[in-house]
């Protein structure tokens, strides 16, 4: 801020001098009566004036992935795979929103899974997991949508002794005409009942020793002709602790992928996303509803992006 001095032979002279140096714009500071009786003025402009009394500001610089960052961490996700994701995203720094590059660095750790028609073979496909983390639900709406893209789906319950275990299933079996095996106790079955279908989902127990043992017939005829694959159920609703039990547990029947049920329940579901990630289990399904013929999702790599960063599917 510049201060002139402005010196008249009157007060009225040195104001005239003050506002022919400044125009209107001029602002007094102050003044003095000088010796022989002449006024000096210290006169500053206006603006000059409103800069110097207005408080230095400290303006913070906002880190841009700070967003991204509270995003994860409210959803749920672990400080490390927080860095993980910011040094993604740092290395395509320019390249688009941050939002957008999270995203894109998210969904390249979450490939889509396939279930393939093969000609001439028969798929089956075994959910395991805990009692209770939604597996039969989940598998009566993956009927039902297959059945209605005209896939050949058969259906067999190994928990056929559970009161109200089958029920889901009976139920979409009867709507859309699909074989249904459902084996209690010592009762003998045949999987060649099951050759004619395309795909087998099947229904277990919740017990891995006891599922190990129910789907001896399906390892014993593996071949080229009968593929067994399983996919470990989990529920958004457990704790990483109990995920990380499900892992241990049915680690003997080599789950090849997971499913996630209850993404409805939980405002946190970055936690079994990432417990799934540390297993190295890709995820085929996701389910968002209690109920069968809403909140079914094949799963795509965007849908890992919105749970972490949205906390919901959108």
């Amino acid at each position: 801020m510049h201060i002139d001095r402005i010196v008249g032979r009157s007060l009225l002279d040195a104001l005239e001098r003050a506002r022919a140096a400044h125009g209107e714009q001029a602002v007094v500071l102050s003044q003095e009566v000088l010796s022989g009786g002449d006024v000096a003025l210290a006169v500053v402009r206006k603006d000059a004036a409103r800069t110097a009394a207005a408080p230095a500001r400290n303006t913070p610089t906002r880190d841009p992935l700070r967003e991204v960052a509270e995003k994860l961490l409210r959803h749920g996700a672990s400080d490390s795979f927080v860095e993980r994701i910011r040094a993604s995203v740092n290395t395509r720094a320019g390249d688009g929103h941050v939002l957008d590059l999270a995203a894109d660095a998210i969904a390249a750790l979450y490939p889509a899974v396939a279930l393939p028609r093969v000609a001439g073979a028969t798929q089956v496909v075994a959910f395991v997991g805990a009692t209770g983390s939604g597996k039969t639900s989940l598998i009566a709406r993956l009927a039902a949508r297959l059945s209605t893209a005209r896939r050949n789906v058969a259906l067999v319950s190994l928990d056929g002794e559970r009161p109200g275990a089958v029920e889901p299933l009976v139920a979409v079996a009867r709507a859309h005409a699909l074989p249904l095996l459902a084996p209690r106790g010592a009762a003998a079955w045949d999987i060649a009942d099951l050759y004619g279908a395309d795909l087998v989902l099947v229904d277990t127990t919740g017990d891995a020793e006891r599922d190990r043992a129910q789907l001896a017939p399906f390892l014993d005829h593996a071949s080229a002709k009968l593929r067994l694959s399983t996919h470990l159920v989990l529920s958004a609703m457990a704790s990483l602790e109990a995920h990380m039990r499900s892992f241990q547990r049915w680690q003997v029947l080599a789950p090849s992928a997971c499913a996630i049920t209850k993404l409805d329940e939980t405002s946190k579901p970055s936690v079994t996303l990432e417990a799934a990630l540390t297993a190295g289990l890709p995820v085929s399904f996701y389910s968002t509803s209690a109920q069968l013929d809403a909140g079914f999702h094949r799963a795509a790599p965007d849908h890992a992006a919105d749970l972490y960063l949205q906390g919901v599917l959108v």
